[in-house]
């Protein structure tokens, strides 16, 4: 599986349907470090899109000013993202076109977030933030998996 460690990704722009800056499709992901995606442009997401796949998130993943169509930070398709103790993930002033103001998530048949290790959401070492809630901050499809 790939690693991204310490990575920033910024400023890319692209006018074609269904794309992003980031894209895995059928392949699991690993960020390490610090990793940022920040002022990115997509005709399909802003920053990242991930269809059948796993992200995990040992660190920090900082999504800063994104906009695209569906998700203006992260589109997951049928994909879950994985926390480790003391990651920490930031959503700040990205923006969608369509839903999902950070988060767009679709055909999930699992809870699109979860942590590495078994036990409830009250004990996990994470944090998950965001200095500018759209509404919908998240949007999608079969949330109620998380519930």
């Amino acid at each position: 599986n790939p690693r991204v460690i310490n990575c920033t990704i910024v400023d890319h722009m692209s006018r074609l349907p269904h794309t992003s800056s980031f894209t895995s499709e059928l392949v699991n992901v690993k960020f390490k470090g610090r990793n940022v995606f920040a002022r990115n442009n997509g005709g399909g997401t802003g920053a990242a899109a991930f269809q059948n796949c796993v992200i995990n998130v040992q660190g920090q993943l900082l999504f800063m000013n994104n906009s695209g169509t569906n998700g203006g930070a992260v589109l997951l398709e049928s994909s879950q993202i994985i926390l480790y103790p003391d990651s920490e993930m930031m959503f700040l002033g990205n923006k969608a076109r369509g839903p999902g103001g950070a988060i767009c998530v679709f055909n999930n048949l699992r809870c699109f977030l979860a942590y590495s290790d078994l036990v409830p959401p009250s004990k996990w070492k994470v944090r998950i933030s965001s200095l500018t809630v759209l509404v919908p901050f998240i949007a999608g499809t079969l949330l109620h998996f998380c519930m």
